[in-house]
């Protein structure tokens, strides 16, 4: 944990031993209701093309972040609504972004599907009352607005 002036961070970076040495992951805990998840999205995909994007990691980093969300915000202020944002970021690059699927038990470019360059983020709310279905449902919007960029449509 970092402290500072009526401040503080817990993240898993900061104790060596949280660290993991397979897909990159990374949660933080702010001390004013801010949750940060940051995953590799690419472990284990190589393509020369692009920045491959696994689209079923992406959907259940995206279902995991809203249950930590809802958790954190329960503990410190539970009658309160939050804010969800999500986005896939790149690190200052030109590269086209390709939507990788597990089809038939093996990674795979997804056929006609756009590769932007980069993305816009995704939105939406969580009132204070939320229960299971209202948690999914928030997954579903966000997870929905990241990969219709790619022109993918989810379905339930």
């Amino acid at each position: 944990m970092r402290v500072g002036l009526r401040r503080w961070v817990d993240s898993s970076f900061l104790v060596p031993n949280r660290r993991t040495s397979s897909r990159g992951v990374m949660v933080e805990l702010h001390h004013d209701g801010t949750v940060t998840v940051s995953v590799d999205l690419t472990h284990g995909l190589g393509h020369g093309g692009g920045i491959a994007v696994n689209t079923q990691v992406l959907r259940i980093v995206v279902l995991e972040a809203v249950a930590v969300a809802d958790a954190f915000r329960q503990h410190l202020a539970p009658d309160s609504p939050v804010d969800i944002t999500a986005t896939v970021a790149t690190a200052n690059t030109d590269h086209r972004l390709l939507p990788i699927g597990n089809g038939y038990g093996q990674f795979a470019l997804i056929p006609d599907a756009r590769h932007p360059r980069r993305f816009l983020p995704a939105s939406t709310g969580l009132a204070p009352n939320a229960d299971a279905e209202a948690l999914r449902e928030c997954a579903h919007e966000l997870a929905t607005g990241l990969l219709h960029q790619f022109g993918i449509e989810l379905h339930r």
